[in-house]
């Protein structure tokens, strides 16, 4: 009974902090650009990142698509059901969150006992930056529930020497070899500023102004 409370506890601490984080974290620039990755996918365009405010430029080979294929497919079929909202984008993100969690906790459980597992979980449950790259539209921790999972696959191998387990642990790894631009070099283009002065100076827009355009805020 005292351990079915706790994991309701932990479940209802990763969900709600996620559920705030999806509504109430600000937008910035890599959230914005993987949402608009993503939206064009839900319209049929495939992977390509758009230069106009309607999304009918759109280059598939450009240096800003920085997300992977295996999260950004199923974030756009997503929004295709459930419509081309940022919230509703996070929200599909809470899904693969919670998948990567469950995949994390069941590599703990065989790794160490139950308990010890649970306790990493609550952990995360209460780690704000977990929580909110978990509800934007990133791709750290979705391909870090791929990497549990294939580290799952592999103790499932080394236990029944079954090579279908084997293969799906490979598969896991798949999303590090997509073939884009951005993946081609060292890191995508960004411009690094110690001072965001220098990025308003030129913007015309007084502190109060800054403060109540989230957009904007978001990007610096």
């Amino acid at each position: 009974m005292k351990r079915g409370l706790t994991y309701l506890v932990v479940g209802v601490l990763l969900i709600g902090g996620l559920l705030v984080a999806v509504f109430y974290s600000p937008v910035w620039y890599d959230d914005a650009g993987h949402f608009l990755v993503a939206r064009q996918i839900s319209r049929g365009e495939g992977m390509c990142y758009p230069i106009d405010s309607g999304g009918e430029k759109c280059i598939p080979d450009s240096p800003f698509i920085t997300m992977g294929p295996v999260q950004a497919y199923p974030i756009g079929a997503w929004m295709a059901v459930f419509g081309e909202r940022m919230w509703v984008a996070r929200l599909g993100m809470v899904v693969l969150t919670l998948l990567a969690s469950v995949a994390f906790f069941r590599l703990g459980t065989r790794l160490t006992r139950p308990q010890k597992a649970l306790i990493a979980m609550g952990i995360m449950a209460l780690n704000i930056q977990f929580l909110t790259y978990g509800a934007e539209v990133l791709g750290e921790v979705p391909m870090m529930g791929l990497v549990m999972a294939g580290m799952l696959s592999f103790l499932r191998w080394d236990r029944d020497r079954k090579w279908l387990w084997a293969g799906a642990g490979m598969v896991c790894g798949l999303p590090k070899y997509a073939g884009d631009a951005a993946r081609s070099r060292g890191s995508s283009p960004k411009l690094q500023v110690l001072n965001t002065a220098l990025m308003t100076v030129t913007a015309h827009m007084s502190p109060e102004q800054v403060q109540s355009d989230r957009e904007f805020r978001g990007r610096l």
